[in-house]
């Protein structure tokens, strides 16, 4: 067996061998009495390459690597800019993803020196964590595949199953699982309420036997217990499962009129707004409050997420008394907000479903006109914005229907300049890929421009972000292709250096340089 190596000679951090045979790795290792370290990756990968950026380039990370392994690196993926040498390895990297249940990156995997398998852990680990990742290596109590072999039930020790559970939970659930449920299994009851141990129980829950525990844990806690301590929040994010949110529900029936109005129960309740028979308790709690009680910032808000039909008490709170509304909850668009997806969820979703399912066009003209005549006219405006981008990038990014995507920037344009998205840092990776999209399929200059403009803003409201480069990658994309070529090469020359090594970023700058087209990237 041979490995693909490929990389760069480094100063510092993890020395990576290349060249060399499987054969040659292992009399290497067994002369140097070393285990064989093998680094899984994929080119796309992104935790890959802030393992590249920020962990394998430490000098205490090399020092301990280089030391006690010899480190390889294997290209599990295939791209078009493989070299022949890369090629050559594919047969190597699917044997290994098969052999070695390879299916996540990065994964890390461990052979002694005579190539027996000790050890396999998935996933981006920072540099202290991936240095105990060395030593737990070596060592046949944390080798997964020793435990893999040997696993018995109530013989490891419950202070190191906590740790080795978490270890093996991205590389093998079934094991994790196993080993998480007899860790909970075995430590005395009152402990599951701790704090971490609670958390634990959240992350195996997929765990038949560590759900039983969990649930177990919440049916036997009194009905005072339930909001204290943290075990309401424990219940909410439980409640993907079945038998859970049952729990929960049977939790909200039993909570008089005045257990409900205490702020941990509003806010678990709200928690369950799509469910029928929590819909009808908050409508009888919200129908019963006086204005004193409905006009309170908690009591607004738990409306609003139960204010789902025209018919419902919030709707004609919001709509007809917005500006007191808003004035109490410091916030001009809340009331509109919540009339706005009331109004499309009532009025535009079935029609645009419709549409798709016969892949006839809605009759926009026909639709705003209904929702004038119900509603001020402002929101139909806002409705047929949000509607018209809905329905064109359906057709022509589901569809793949590249005729329309002139309609679709259009409508998108008008959607961003009327709810100035490019405003909100929170949508900054949302915007991003609007505008990558608008880059791939747009040609009028004048809309590129105001694109570009967006992304500029964006990339300014969020100068700290560790995706810097690729916001800033998108506006040179737009600047060049608008034209503005000298600018583009400006802001590309700063994203290439904010991401060394993105390699897609690189080519486009190179490209930009040599006055070529570029194109959409694998970082984008």
């Amino acid at each position: 067996m041979v490995f693909a190596l490929q990389g760069r000679a480094q100063e510092q951090g993890i020395r990576f061998e290349q060249g060399l045979s499987w054969q040659q790795l292992l009399a290497k290792a067994k002369a140097e009495h070393k285990y064989i370290f093998v680094d899984c990756y994929a080119t796309w990968c992104v935790p890959c390459k802030w393992m590249d950026a920020n962990v394998y380039n430490k000098g205490d990370v090399g020092e301990v690597y280089n030391k006690e392994f010899i480190a390889v690196r294997l290209q599990m993926d295939k791209t078009n800019a493989d070299n022949d040498s890369i090629k050559k390895w594919y047969g190597t990297a699917g044997i290994i993803e098969t052999n070695y249940h390879v299916n996540a990156y990065p994964t890390f995997l461990f052979f002694d020196p005579d190539g027996k398998p000790v050890h396999k852990v998935t996933g981006s680990q920072d540099a202290a964590a991936f240095i105990q990742l060395a030593k737990d290596a070596r060592n046949p109590d944390k080798q997964y595949y020793a435990i893999l072999r040997d696993f018995q039930p109530g013989k490891l020790d419950t202070a190191e199953e906590k740790g080795l559970a978490r270890s093996f939970r991205t590389s093998d659930k079934a094991l994790a699982g196993k080993i998480s449920a007899d860790y909970l299994g075995r430590i005395p009851k009152q402990q599951l309420a701790a704090k971490d141990n609670r958390l634990f129980m959240l992350q195996f829950q997929d765990a038949t036997a560590v759900l039983a525990i969990a649930l177990n844990y919440l049916e036997q806690l009194p009905k005072d217990q339930f909001s204290v301590k943290g075990n309401l929040d424990f219940l909410r994010d439980l409640s993907k499962q079945p038998d859970a949110k049952a729990l929960a529900i049977a939790y909200i029936s039993k909570l008089s009129t005045k257990e409900l109005s205490e702020k941990d129960n509003l806010l678990f309740t709200g928690h369950f707004a799509d469910e029928p028979q929590v819909q009808e308790i908050a409508q009888n709690y919200i129908s019963h409050l006086t204005d004193q009680e409905l006009y309170t910032e908690l009591n607004l808000t738990f409306t609003g997420w139960f204010t789902q039909r025209p018919t419902d008490k919030g709707f004609d709170v919001f709509y007809h008394h917005a500006d007191k509304v808003d004035a109490v909850m410091k916030n001009s668009d809340f009331s509109q907000s919540i009339v706005d997806k009331v109004i499309k969820d009532t009025e535009v979703t079935s029609i645009l479903n419709q549409a798709k399912k016969t892949e006839v066009k809605p009759d926009f003209d026909s639709l705003k006109a209904v929702i004038s005549g119900k509603y001020d006219r402002a929101y139909a405006d806002r409705a047929m914005i949000e509607s018209k981008v809905n329905w064109f990038i359906y057709l022509a990014s589901e569809k793949k229907e590249d005729k329309y995507w002139p309609d679709y920037i259009s409508a998108r344009i008008a959607q961003v300049q009327r709810f100035r998205y490019d405003t909100m840092a929170t949508l900054a990776t949302t915007m991003n890929g609007i505008c990558w999209d608008i880059f791939q399929h747009g040609s009028d200059k004048m809309q590129l421009d105001t694109v570009a403009g967006w992304m500029k803003n964006l990339a300014g409201l969020n100068a700290n972000s560790p995706v810097l480069y690729a916001y800033l990658d998108t506006y040179a994309n737009l600047l060049y292709k608008a034209g503005n070529v000298q600018e583009a090469l400006v802001w590309q020359k700063k994203a290439a250096a904010l991401a060394p090594k993105a390699k897609d970023i690189q080519e486009d700058y190179q490209k930009m340089q040599a006055g070529l087209p570029t194109w959409p990237t694998a970082t984008q």
